[in-house]
């Protein structure tokens, strides 16, 4: 269900056509196409679309978790907010990257629109070698480890390649309108140690398989000691996420408890 129409538009400086959507509050519509409009020397953008749109009743204290940007993104726009949430910041192993922008921060309970979208740009990157691993630890075989290295798009070496980001976008809508999930946000993961000293922590995860995962951060120590993992997620409505956590502290006292999303 689309709330604001894409409409086509002609650059003023490139005379391709793009598409664009109109500000929620303004109307106004960009009069340059996004690749006109970027200067980045490092990377050039290709294009923009929306992969997937859902109506969701909002259970996420958003206004606690975004920051407000600096600049506004369009002339005569209000500042967006933004959260920005990496997998480093559960541990130095990390992989995946949570965005989520909006105009205002929607309140818990509220109905709102949520659109993924995702954006490709073009980057040229060289490759150069970081060091090897397996002789540390006496394999058979010693892997070189490789590096990516990012130039500048006019330079004449490395090669050219696309990368693709994805975030979301929350949009206020009709409080009327019927919600087909519920937005969740949550964090599980468990820490040990090698030789079972210290405190240990388990954790026991239950979900309804109808769940969507629409993105996840996970991290981990060096050490695969500790590992953390931060979703955002789409649930069936009368669903709930059951997170169990359980083990022992160093004393050899247990505990355990239960949380409910």
């Amino acid at each position: 269900m689309s709330v604001r129409k894409i409409q086509k538009q002609v650059c003023i400086q490139c005379f391709q056509p793009f598409e664009a959507e109109p500000h929620p509050r303004f109307g106004s519509v960009p009069t340059k196409c996004p690749k006109c409009r970027r200067t980045d020397p490092y990377r050039q953008f290709i294009s923009r679309k929306c992969v997937g749109e859902w109506i969701v009743q909002n259970d996420v204290d958003w206004k606690a978790l975004m920051k407000q940007i600096e600049k506004p993104l369009r002339e005569n726009a209000n500042r967006p907010w933004k959260y920005d949430f990496k997998g480093r910041e559960h541990g130095a192993s990390w992989s995946g990257r949570i965005v989520v922008w909006a105009e205002e921060p929607p309140a818990k309970g509220e109905i709102v629109l949520v659109r993924k979208m995702q954006s490709t740009y073009q980057i040229r990157v060289t490759y150069e070698e970081y060091g090897s691993i397996g002789a540390l630890f006496k394999f058979r075989e010693v892997v070189n480890v490789k590096k990516p290295v990012f130039l500048p798009l006019d330079s004449e070496e490395g090669e050219l390649v696309e990368e693709t980001h994805e975030y979301f976008v929350l949009e206020k809508v009709n409080q009327e309108l019927q919600p087909q999930y519920r937005l969740v946000l949550y964090t599980i993961g468990e820490k040990t140690t090698l030789k079972g000293y210290g405190r240990q922590e388990f954790m026991e995860f239950e979900h309804d398989p109808q769940s969507v995962d629409l993105a996840i951060a996970y991290g981990q120590y060096r050490t695969g000691r500790a590992w953390r993992r931060t979703v955002l997620s789409l649930i069936p409505l009368n669903d709930q996420i059951i997170i169990r956590r359980f083990g022992h502290t160093g004393s050899g006292k247990t505990f355990s408890d239960q949380a409910v999303i």
